[in-house]
């Protein structure tokens, strides 16, 4: 019966009495989980060391024969080439006659080392076995001294301590001035956010970053449900500044503690943001207290035939709308801070075509008469407040007035991305994503696409006013032809 030297670890050898080298072994049978294992018992710098492998028998004549026929076949191995080991399992003489040995040596060499590898990963799962063992041990102590009498009354001597570092309030002003963010409004927006949970601990006696923690904030959550009847979505939009606050304290060390704002469950009930229908547009523009306002009307009509963001068209100025070849107008979309002017993204910025629809309303008209150097629309604003704010209050009492419920002025977005969608996929339009991206201005959701993000050119205004035009003339909305 031949056996498989496969994983086995070879002998040390040492110098006997005549001079030839001789191979020491202690008890070669072991039980280990009722199963038999080849045992070699080696002196290496005068330590005795202990190798096993498995011989994968219960039965002991069977494991006395294959121990026998182990060390024969080791004996014979031993006669072909001479090599020794220091103390960290490297090689550090090694004779070989032939080719032939050489090649036996390099696979059983191959195979020592499969084993020490093995070991050694089986010593790394132990320790890391242990070391979920120990963790948790610590969180189940804990979880008792939470629990615990003396863990209410510790925690009552510590409110009752003074407190250390900055006040809420300071580290606010110090987040708001370091917060680098394109748009201004949203420096703005995030104040708001981080005030408002500054005046509800306020009511707390809350006042140092350090007395921030997780029972407060689902106080606050409680608070926002119960008291300000506030929908778990917007409560979820509310926490989003609030935990990036509380990174940055933990960041310049007011804070150690784990976020106490992440890890909350919401119901969140997703709403699909429908389009308007014809019958809708065709209500709207038809609605006399619109037409009369014009400067609703061409916001509105612009919308419709471009699918801007309502506060990118709102921000306009009169030198935004330029007069191209071939009675062509185009709309430049950008970021100005000393305008007020700022855009969501990278993509944003972008220059598109002003829709023969307007133009035929006596939009030129208009802009003619306005000062290039002032806002293209007259329109109230707040400093550091969306430029979209009054005029989408204004369109939503008039949405409301003729029985158009829930949709906004942004509803003019959905409805423009909706009908370029449903068009190219039903004409099987090449391309579509990218003329869509381009003419709307939205953010390419594909991070990974860096020829497309980085190196492709937008489309220009004319080359889209030919793919686009057609399709956003709404030919079946009587009220604008």
């Amino acid at each position: 019966m031949m056996v498989s030297l496969r994983g086995v670890i070879l002998p040390r050898f040492f110098g006997g009495s005549n001079g030839h080298r001789q191979m020491r072994y202690g008890t070669y049978l072991e039980v280990r989980r009722g199963f038999y294992y080849f045992r070699q018992t080696v002196i290496i710098n005068g330590k005795q060391r202990a190798k096993r492998f498995s011989l994968k028998t219960k039965d002991l004549r069977t494991a006395k024969l294959l121990s026998i026929q182990l060390i024969a076949n080791l004996h014979q191995m031993i006669k072909k080439f001479e090599v020794q080991y220091d103390e960290n399992n490297n090689i550090k003489s090694l004779k070989i006659e032939n080719e032939e040995d050489k090649a036996r040596f390099i696979e059983i060499e191959e195979m020592r080392q499969k084993h020490l590898a093995f070991k050694k990963q089986q010593e790394m799962d132990k320790l890391a076995l242990e070391e979920q063992r120990k963790k948790k041990e610590e969180e189940q102590k804990l979880e008792e001294w939470e629990k615990s009498d003396r863990s209410s009354i510790y925690q009552k001597l510590m409110n009752n301590l003074p407190t250390k570092g900055k006040s809420i309030r300071k580290c606010l002003d110090e987040y708001i001035e370091q917060l680098q963010v394109k748009n201004p409004q949203t420096k703005e927006k995030y104040r708001g956010f981080v005030m408002a949970f500054v005046r509800f601990c306020d009511t707390k006696e809350v006042t140092q970053s350090s007395q921030i923690d997780r029972p407060l904030v689902w106080d606050y959550i409680v608070y926002l449900r119960s008291e300000e009847q506030m929908s778990d979505n917007t409560i979820k939009n509310k926490l989003t500044p609030l935990s990036t606050f509380y990174n940055h304290l933990k960041r310049i060390g007011e804070v150690t503690t784990d976020n106490p704002f992440s890890g909350h469950s919401f119901k969140i009930e997703k709403t699909k943001r429908t389009p308007f229908s014809i019958e809708e547009i065709d209500k709207i523009f038809t609605c006399q207290e619109l037409l009369d306002n014009k400067t609703l009307f061409y916001i509105t009509l612009i919308l419709l035939t471009s699918g801007a963001r309502p506060s990118e068209i709102c921000q306009l100025y009169a030198d935004d709308i330029k007069e191209e070849q071939n009675n062509i107008f185009s709309i430049r979309i950008t970021s100005n801070e000393q305008r007020e002017q700022s855009i969501k993204n990278e993509w944003s910025d972008r220059k598109i075509y002003l829709h023969p629809l307007v133009i035929k309303q006596g939009f030129i008209d208009y802009w003619k008469n306005r000062d290039k150097s002032k806002p293209l629309f007259d329109i109230k604003r707040q400093s550091n407040k969306n430029a979209s704010k009054f005029p989408s209050e204004d369109f939503s009492k008039i949405l409301r007035e003729i029985g158009i419920n829930i949709k906004t002025i942004y509803y003019f977005r959905h409805t423009v991305i909706n009908r370029m969608y449903q068009y190219g996929m039903k004409n099987k339009v090449e391309n579509l994503e990218k003329i869509m991206r381009d003419m709307i201005g939205h953010d390419d959701d594909n991070k990974s696409d860096t020829i497309e993000k980085h190196y492709r050119d937008k489309l220009s205004f004319d080359i889209l006013k030919e793919l686009t035009e057609h399709i956003l003339n709404y030919d079946e909305v009587k009220a604008l032809h």
